[in-house]
């Protein structure tokens, strides 16, 4: 039998002999976030786990272009957030009083953000092949929801599933301008 840890409110590790143990999911989203070369898209509506973000802090001083939406709790930028800001994430807050952004997802090394950022001259080389990623489902990225919660992950390379969530992505980056 395999012995998983978890983390369950933050800092409590508890082990875990389920093979469909939540580690599982985190360890896979950290691995696919170490393997970003280029961008990380990420809209979630709530962003605490403490080994994805220090896996996001990782790929960004890899130079890693990252985008958040996020959809705060308070009128301001939760701390681990706002640090990731501070590291050269750009953070969009979703700053509307009548709608709610729930999505849960990230694409990685996705195509069309890839090729806007060579348009944009912000990668002054041709990239490498890159392999776009979807992560989505029904978690949040914290604690609570990675490890108390019934939830959801689909992992994807499915280039229509990463292409319309990278379009969704991109239409929301517009609309939520206001941050």
């Amino acid at each position: 039998m395999e012995r998983i840890l978890f983390y369950l409110n933050g800092s409590k590790k508890l082990e875990c002999y389920n093979i469909h143990c939540a580690q599982r999911n985190i360890d896979r989203i950290i691995q696919l976030i170490n393997q970003a070369k280029y961008s990380i898209d990420l809209a979630i509506f709530s962003l605490s786990f403490p080994e994805i973000l220090e896996a996001l802090r990782q790929a960004l001083l890899r130079r890693v272009k990252m985008r958040i939406i996020i959809y705060p709790k308070t009128s301001s930028l939760s701390p681990d957030v706002a640090n990731l800001s501070h590291k050269g994430a750009r953070i969009r807050i979703v700053c509307s009083p009548r709608r709610m952004m729930h999505h849960k997802f990230c694409v990685i090394d996705g195509k069309q953000r890839i090729d806007k950022l060579c348009h944009m001259k912000c990668l002054s080389f041709k990239p490498d092949i890159t392999y776009p990623v979807a992560i989505t489902g029904s978690a949040n990225w914290t604690p609570g929801s990675m490890g108390g919660n019934y939830e959801n992950i689909i992992i994807s390379t499915n280039k229509i599933i990463v292409e319309k969530l990278e379009t969704e992505f991109e239409r929301m980056w517009n609309i939520f301008k206001c941050s």
